[in-house]
């Protein structure tokens, strides 16, 4: 039996789950969760913290098609071209799972870099640092 995650035609619930923490509010366990997930195969995730939450995301410098193939990637579904994804992309060109309409005036944010999977208390580590300490 091979270790290797196996991808399906729907995308697995569990990373279904995670993925929602990219456009609905949650807590920062939360999106640390989700971070240390995702750690296994990305290297650079977009974190926020806002006024009603902490949100998280995949992220592409190549627009919206590569965001939803690796978006794809994350929630273990071949069949990429069955998902519809939410994008905006920042001032700096980075493209990212989120609402355009979501209100960006009280956010902060960054884009953490990582040498390879975290665990959760170490993701949330990682955030904070990210975001001056500061939680909501």
């Amino acid at each position: 039996m091979s270790d290797k995650p196996v991808a399906g035609t729907w995308p697995d619930p569990d990373r279904l789950r995670l993925i929602r923490y990219a456009t609905d509010p949650s807590s920062l366990e939360s999106v640390a969760g989700a971070v240390s997930v995702a750690s296994h195969g990305h290297r650079n995730l977009y974190i926020e913290r806002g006024d009603a939450g902490w949100r998280w995301s995949l992220t592409s410098r190549g627009g919206p098609y590569p965001l939803i193939r690796i978006t794809a990637q994350f929630l273990r579904c071949e069949d990429y071209w069955r998902l519809v994804v939410p994008f905006r992309t920042l001032d700096n060109g980075l493209c990212v799972l989120g609402l355009r309409d979501q209100d960006a005036r009280d956010v902060s944010w960054a884009v953490l870099e990582l040498d390879g999977p975290v665990s959760p208390s170490e993701a949330a580590k990682r955030i904070l640092e990210a975001l001056d300490g500061t939680r909501n």
